[in-house]
């Protein structure tokens, strides 16, 4: 779906807080792994909350976040690939854009990095390299308002905004599909009515 409806492979997820943007991210990720040609990109998922775009340039902070959570990919790049023997794999992989950033936590940085940070993501990732990012909506158009930068939408992406969720269709949703009325005795008969019982019938959870 992903590809088929963003032919760029570029999208913004904007949402409030609590509308499941990082849980969009979450299952989007799953569907590109088990989708993923054996040639394609691989997704991963990043938090951008500890970068610092005053400080660090964005592509040496993501190979340094994949070192960290991959440390296989400290080994030295093989002879094939470009630089073979001054950068590991790490780097190579962003390199080749052999990576599929997916980003969370865009409103996690301090207000004033914002549009600095849209600036900056617009500049290392080009327009033809694969991208999904995520935010608060607020944050992002923040970042688009401020005077003292010109700054651009993410390019070639395409934009969804969440919606929060009544508390009908979650409770809804739950019973169906995670451990509700289809979940044997006694979880069934125990463990949902009174979470029914607290929650609103109209609004988010």
């Amino acid at each position: 779906m992903f590809a088929q409806r963003v032919p760029t492979r570029r999208l913004v997820v904007l949402g409030d807080p609590g509308s499941g943007k990082s849980m969009l991210l979450i299952r989007l990720l799953h569907d590109l792994i088990a989708q993923r040609p054996d040639d394609g990109p691989v997704p991963v998922l990043f938090s951008l909350a500890s970068w610092n775009p005053t400080h660090r340039p964005l592509q040496s902070w993501l190979a340094d976040q994949l070192r960290h959570t991959y440390p296989g990919l400290r080994a030295p790049a093989p002879s094939a690939a470009p630089q073979a023997g001054q950068i590991d794999l790490a780097q190579a992989l962003l390199d080749t854009r052999r990576i599929l950033p997916l980003v969370d936590g865009f409103d996690e940085l301090p207000p004033a990095l914002h549009a600095i940070a849209l600036d900056a993501l617009n500049q290392a990732l080009p327009a033809k390299q694969p991208l999904v990012l995520a935010s608060r909506a607020a944050a992002y158009r923040e970042a688009l308002a401020r005077s003292e930068v010109l700054v651009r939408p993410l390019n070639g992406a395409a934009g969804i905004h969440l919606l929060p969720l009544p508390a009908d269709q979650a409770a809804t949703y739950l019973r169906h599909d995670a451990g509700g009325e289809h979940t044997p005795p006694p979880t069934a008969g125990t463990a949902w009515p009174p979470t029914w019982a607290r929650t609103p019938s109209s609004g988010r959870p």
